[in-house]
């Protein structure tokens, strides 16, 4: 028998027979088996508040994080919506392949998030990571697309009862460029260590719980240099999703403007209009052909194809974006000398938005409605 080190009186108690549970110091016991089988249990422990279960014959058995458990009281039980208060979680970024064999399955990466529902929902499910600001770095909801923005994550599907959801510390994910290769990821970029918080919406109700991230422990760097790293990687990350953006943008551009040109062609409207149309469309191309290389569509195609600039700075976000601080003067230099590189392009994306404002007033002169850029 082990009493649990957070909730006084919750006793855990193995047995010839499995497992079972008391809220009340014993007076009233209840057998707890979940995926257990019934085996006998020959030592139980309490470690970083996981529940460790020695059997006989059916190897350790391991109960993931037993917040809900010390934290269940009649109202969480009987409450439609109960957002249970994350663990301190240890922020251990793992990496390797997934072992082979029969081996047991452990609990999703990331910082484990419980929440008790009476039904299944049908209404839209929301959850949100604030950072101490209150600024919100990563969303999950039930539906993006009933959500209105469908590059949302999306969480798994909600049941009635204990549900677990995992947030993987990291931000939202970079904007994707159709059909372009990417080497490197257009995952965000992990949260240093910190403060946060935790916040779902179901329908109406709207409850709110803290989540502080511990640095992995095996790890030296201070918190100025986790801060020092987290400024690098928010300009790096700024400048990569503004370069994803304008090319998504532009290319919304150029296809209204070969629309008008082959209206021009087929009808015979304006040489003018086909003249400008065309020449625009060119610069537009010439000016995405910096930025990425739609010639890759292998991975071995990098070899014949270099990458162009949007590649190279989401390379550079992957080369720091987990690693270990400080930031390396290297990385630094690299990412002075692709920002300049950028301020190049984005002055020239700003050229062509001048020249698609003269377009535009071409068309209207022919009474036709003019080009609509994107917003970002």
């Amino acid at each position: 028998v082990r009493e649990d080190p957070v909730r006084k009186g919750l006793l855990y108690a193995g047995t010839e027979l499995g497992m079972y549970i008391s809220f009340d110091e014993g007076a009233h016991w209840n057998q707890w088996e979940l995926n257990l089988p019934i085996v006998p249990i020959t030592d139980l422990t309490i470690r970083n508040n996981d529940l460790v279960a020695a059997t006989s014959g059916r190897s350790f058995w391991i109960l993931d994080d037993l917040s809900p458990v010390q934290q269940i009281a009649t109202e969480t039980v009987e409450a439609d919506v109960h957002l249970f208060r994350p663990r301190p979680t240890v922020q251990v970024l793992w990496g390797g392949q997934e072992p082979r064999g029969p081996v047991g399955k452990n609990p999703p990466d990331g910082a484990q998030i419980f929440v008790s529902l009476k039904e299944a929902p049908e209404e839209l499910v929301t959850l949100e990571i604030l950072d101490e600001s209150g600024e919100v770095v990563r969303t999950y909801v039930s539906d993006p697309e009933e959500a209105g923005n469908e590059n949302l994550s999306k969480l798994k599907e909600l049941k009635e009862g204990l549900n677990r959801l995992s947030w993987d510390f990291r931000r939202e994910a970079f904007t994707k460029i159709p059909d372009i290769m990417v080497f490197g990821s257009l995952n965000g970029r992990f949260v240093p260590p910190g403060r946060y918080k935790v916040r779902l919406s179901v329908g109406e109700e709207v409850q709110v719980q803290d989540l502080e991230l511990l640095p992995d422990p095996r790890r030296t760097a201070s918190m100025s240099e986790y801060q020092e790293q987290e400024r690098f990687l928010a300009a790096a990350s700024e400048m990569a999703e503004d370069i994803q953006t304008s090319v998504v943008r532009m290319r919304a551009v150029k296809t209204q403007v070969e629309s008008f040109v082959k209206h021009a062609k087929d009808t015979g409207s304006g040489e003018d209009i086909e003249k400008a149309g065309e020449e625009l469309s060119k610069k537009i191309t010439d000016w995405e052909g910096e930025l990425v290389q739609p010639k890759q569509k292998t991975q071995q195609d990098i070899i014949n194809f270099e990458n162009q600039l949007a590649n190279q700075v989401l390379a550079l976000i992957a080369s720091v974006n987990g690693a270990e601080p400080p930031v390396t003067q290297g990385a630094q230099e690299r990412l002075n000398d692709l920002e300049s590189e950028w301020a190049t392009h984005r002055a020239a994306r700003d050229g062509l938005l001048t020249d698609v404002a003269s377009f535009n007033q071409l068309i209207r002169d022919a009474n036709i409605d003019p080009i609509v850029v994107p917003k970002k």
